[in-house]
């Protein structure tokens, strides 16, 4: 009867979910923390709305097929919204502001009376939650050349694949030097200027970094946000509320919060390798019955440098120590999120997320008007870089760790994929697969389960929850690098 261990109650809720329902395995869920969760963290503030304290959006469905799945699995419902966005440069040039609306006919949930909601409500449905439908003419007049340039990369973005080693990673700034060789008929002045002023804003205010660190991105993973549809999906009691259903159906899960485990110890014979877990304290977990646990599997969700730690020391072969050592090199920044009711901060195109550039920094305001309620003013959740102030009239803040998704974070990546099972091990959270999205870190968490059914002899397929997730042959269902038709056809930015 295997015992299985999961580390991290972020998407390592999903792998022990997918696990604890199967006769036989005894599943673990240890989580430092006192909540479930991880970047997931759903706060209500009364009437002025649901916001998201980590974790924002889910994709389309052609993007993100798995979490979509579990969350209809669920019972979870989950509701369509277009994700547009207000770039605005607050320096002033030439006397006039300098707003880029992404794209310039959208949707809003501000009302206005200047909007041209009447005339096309007819191609509305009824249950949007953004239904003024506004054209931003100063894009479309001033900023028509940013528009093709940035409708040319969404392109480029569409076909762009995974690197199947370093030697292909290209940096955002490398990617956009091979645009100005490859298309003669832009001038190189005008493809800095664009990418200065329009891209590497975009890229740095979508994770909350420096302009000058998002042009070491990879560009594989920029562009792949960059190349998805504007409709994204909200969860109108919060994306906690996906967690809270799993756990609530979690009847065999024996879960424990406030246990950080920092050190695997490899218990080993001629046939098998087992790992005992040590927490903060130096004990060893236990049973209830107070005897140290023996574990057959363990799964690790959490960040690369807690992962590099916990991995055991006792494991001395060469693959171990070059995971240890890239999972080291992989850099964190600090994320402050600020709640707030600042109306100084509020989108002022209506749009979903307005952002502010000025000089290195590009940060982020996102406000859905449609959460609040009774004719409150909605909260508003904004990204505060170093040396930028605070709003005023603060709700609650946030702070996370974020991996810089830049080469070295593409070298652990792919070392963790080659680690999989090996040594009784498999790796969960966004590093566990291909990008740093929702939907990795579920095909990640996912992937583990099946695995492990494998392992033990049990027919993944036959797990009625894990089989939502599997295709004819029993494999994960991926997203396609290479989007849909239908997909295709609802780019984030496109004009028509």
């Amino acid at each position: 009867m295997p015992n299985i261990l999961v580390i991290g109650g972020g998407t390592g809720l999903t792998t022990a979910y997918m696990l604890e329902n199967v006769m036989g395995f005894n599943v673990t869920l240890a989580e430092k923390s006192e909540r479930y969760g991880g970047h997931i963290n759903s706060l209500d503030f009364g009437d002025h709305g649901i916001a998201e304290g980590g974790a924002e959006f889910i994709g389309a469905p052609e993007s993100y097929p798995n979490v979509h799945k579990l969350f209809s699995m669920l019972g979870v419902k989950l509701k369509r919204f277009e994700l547009n966005a207000d770039l605005h440069k607050v320096s002033i040039e030439h006397g006039k502001e300098d707003h880029l609306v992404l794209p310039p006919v959208y949707h809003s949930a501000e009302k206005n009376k200047h909007s041209f909601s009447e005339f096309f409500s007819c191609f509305s449905p009824d249950d949007e939650s953004q239904k003024e439908i506004r054209i931003d003419f100063g894009t479309l007049l001033n900023k028509f050349s940013d528009l093709l340039k940035l409708e040319w990369e969404i392109l480029r973005a569409e076909h762009e694949r995974e690197p199947d080693d370093i030697h292909e990673v290209q940096t955002l700034e490398e990617f956009m030097e091979g645009f100005k060789k490859k298309n003669m008929g832009f001038k190189e002045e005008e493809i800095d200027d664009f990418s200065n002023r329009i891209l590497y804003p975009i890229v740095g205010a979508a994770w909350g970094i420096p302009i000058s660190e998002a042009k070491k991105f990879c560009a594989f993973y920029a562009m792949n946000y960059l190349a998805l549809s504007k409709d994204w999906y909200d969860a109108p009691r919060g994306l906690s509320s996906y967690m809270e259903a799993m756990k609530t159906q979690c009847n065999n899960l024996d879960m424990r919060l406030n246990t950080e485990v920092t050190k695997l110890i490899a218990i080993t014979d001629s046939k098998s390798i087992k790992y005992q877990a040590m927490l903060r304290d130096g004990t060893l977990m236990k049973t209830k019955k107070g005897e140290p646990m023996l574990f057959d599997d363990v799964v690790i969700s959490t960040p690369a440098y807690a992962t590099a730690a916990i991995l055991p020391d006792d494991i001395d072969a060469q693959d171990m120590q070059d995971l240890k050592k890239a999972l080291k090199n992989v850099r964190y920044y600090d994320t402050t999120l600020a709640f707030h009711l600042d109306s100084l901060y509020a989108p002022p195109r209506g749009t979903v997320v307005h952002t502010r550039v000025e000089g290195d920094l590009a940060a982020n305001t996102a406000q859905k008007d449609w959460k609040a309620k009774n004719g409150a003013t909605p909260v508003k959740k904004t990204w505060v870089l170093p040396g930028q102030p605070m709003p005023n009239n603060i709700l609650k803040t946030e702070h996370y760790k974020h991996p810089f998704m830049d080469k070295n974070y593409f070298i652990a990546q792919q070392k963790l994929h080659t680690m999989q099972k090996k040594y009784g091990l498999y790796f969960g959270g966004i590093l566990g697969w291909k990008g740093d999205s929702h939907e990795d870190a579920t095909i990640a968490a996912l992937q583990a389960a099946r695995s492990i059914h494998l392992k033990h002899d049990r027919a993944p397929a036959a797990n009625w929850r894990l089989q939502n997730f599997l295709d004819e042959n029993s494999y994960v269902i991926e997203r396609n690098n290479q989007l849909s038709v239908d997909e295709v056809n609802k780019r984030t930015c496109t004009l028509f």
